[in-house]
């Protein structure tokens, strides 16, 4: 350490190992990026989240599309049924696989599920994004 620094500078034995350090570092730093970012939750998830247990209804609706154009007060109106949407456009299965573990954690008896599907089908509701189906559990 030279006098009047603060830092002490440490030198690789050789370029070789100073190459591994960098690329190991890089890679516990994307590691890391990558655990952080899978803990996110984004704001609309964790909204139908707080919803899931704090509404009531007996329907609900998860889709890997968009939803934006269906209402809950369509379904109300046209089936009689108490909705609870998601707004979330589910990326994968195991989300929701965590959606219907809350949904039965809420307390809420589920009698029916929806999903919607990109093709519209006849005789189902539909709208620009696709049909809307749904099963009696």
């Amino acid at each position: 350490m030279q006098k009047g620094t603060a830092f002490m500078t440490v030198k690789p034995k050789s370029k070789k190992t100073a190459a591994v350090v960098i690329a190991f570092g890089l890679l516990l730093l994307g590691a890391g990026a990558c655990f952080l970012t899978s803990l996110w939750k984004t704001r609309d998830q964790r909204e139908d989240y707080r919803q899931i247990s704090s509404l009531t209804y007996d329907s609900v609706f998860l889709s890997m599309y968009p939803v934006d154009t269906f209402e809950e007060e369509d379904f109300a109106y046209f089936r009689a049924m108490t909705l609870f949407k998601a707004s979330y456009c589910i990326p994968e299965f195991s989300v929701v696989e965590q959606y219907m573990e809350r949904i039965m954690a809420s307390g809420n008896q589920v009698t029916t599920a929806g999903t919607a599907s990109p093709q519209n089908r006849p005789g189902q509701p539909s709208g620009p994004h696709g049909t809307v189906s749904f099963r009696h559990l």
